[in-house]
């Protein structure tokens, strides 16, 4: 399950039952979206209610970090038009209010991570625009490209 472009997110009524039925069966990540916060929280919740679910920050230090890549910080990654409009000047889309990048994570009751989210990231377009832009390329998929391997081996190995 992954987040909207823009951050726009809408469970109909039938989908939340479903997915929490797959939630529950997996075990690893299962989700990764870069949704506007608020809305992507409210809609997940129909999924994964609290007090049994809740949304956490995953410190660096997280094995989910450092499983073949060592990635020091998540890194901001602006969309590929947002950046073509600043000459690349900033990855931080609306200034001091996106400055700082979010990794969250859902855990289930044995403590392994079985969502993760990002906020103020579009990490996705670091390994979505290798054929767009050369610069925007070289500039963003190291990290994020280290970042989404992470993940992926974290989820098929725990």
């Amino acid at each position: 399950m992954a987040g909207a472009p823009h951050g726009r997110c809408a469970l109909q009524m039938s989908v939340p039952d479903g997915l929490r039925r797959r939630h529950d069966r997996i075990d690893g990540c299962g989700s990764v979206t870069p949704a506007e916060w608020e809305q992507w929280t409210r809609e997940f919740a129909k999924v994964m209610p609290a007090p049994e679910y809740v949304i956490e920050d995953v410190p660096i230090t997280d094995p989910i970090f450092h499983q073949m890549f060592e990635v020091k910080r998540v890194p901001q990654v602006s969309n590929i038009r947002f950046w073509r409009a600043t000459g690349g000047a900033s990855t931080s889309e609306r200034g001091a209010e996106s400055a700082t990048v979010h990794f969250g994570a859902i855990r289930d009751k044995h403590r392994r991570i079985i969502a993760v989210m990002t906020h103020n990231t579009d990490i996705s377009d670091s390994w979505e625009r290798e054929t767009d832009d050369p610069g925007f390329f070289q500039q963003f998929s190291p990290d994020g490209y280290a970042l989404g391997i992470d993940v992926v081996l974290y989820a098929l190995t725990h």
